[in-house]
């Protein structure tokens, strides 16, 4: 049987690299995977494979400080090495206007909702 490849992380090449893998073992040499309803079976398994191996990419990713994407793990990653982010804040401004036409403009009083 020929040795396994686990890098591969595209849909058609891991149904290939199942197909290949079955043509090896010597119960299906002769068997048709292309018109059979063996052909699900090796879509759906190849399917799930595509799956786990696109998750199992996301966590390690999101296992390091340099390729993490969730604030939530950069904050816990960085708390490792000694640095304590500050919490988020809301934007602050202040604005001033100044109207030409005062004949219209009547202040209200802000009240918070």
């Amino acid at each position: 049987m020929p040795s396994s490849k686990f890098t591969n992380l595209d849909f058609d090449q891991i149904k290939t690299s199942i197909k290949d893998y079955l043509r090896a073992n010597s119960t299906f040499t002769d068997f048709d995977f292309e018109g059979s309803n063996f052909s699900v079976l090796i879509d759906t398994l190849a399917y799930n494979t595509y799956i786990t191996a696109f998750n199992s990419n996301m966590i390690v990713n999101e296992s390091f400080i340099d390729s993490a994407t969730l604030r939530e793990n950069v904050v816990s990653l960085a708390r490792n090495i000694g640095y304590v982010p500050r919490s988020r804040t809301a934007a602050r401004a202040k604005i001033s206007l100044i109207s030409q036409h005062k004949a219209h403009l009547k202040q209200r009083p802000y009240r918070r909702v």
